[in-house]
């Protein structure tokens, strides 16, 4: 596995998304949050579980199927740029 596509994000993003992986682990995570996690079938058991790394390439994985109007908000929230 690399982790090439998540050192490529902006900085902003990379922290971003790692809050919001540490608000899922720590139960503190926004509606935003929980809801663009689920939308992708990210549940605990892989937040949990994997390095955030490997969870980002999961997310990636996963939005490339998103269609694109509902692909942003899930971004937004996981990238930053939501509340």
């Amino acid at each position: 596995m690399s982790s090439r596509a998540f050192y490529a994000l902006p900085r902003e993003q990379q922290h971003a998304f790692r809050r919001a992986v540490t608000a899922m682990r720590e139960g503190l995570a926004s509606d935003a949050v929980r809801g663009a996690f689920d939308a992708l079938d990210v549940g605990h058991d892989i937040i949990d579980r994997r390095v955030t790394i490997v969870i980002w390439e999961s997310v990636e994985e996963r939005l490339a199927l998103v269609p694109p109007g509902e692909r942003e908000p899930i971004a937004a929230a996981l990238l930053g740029g939501c509340p």
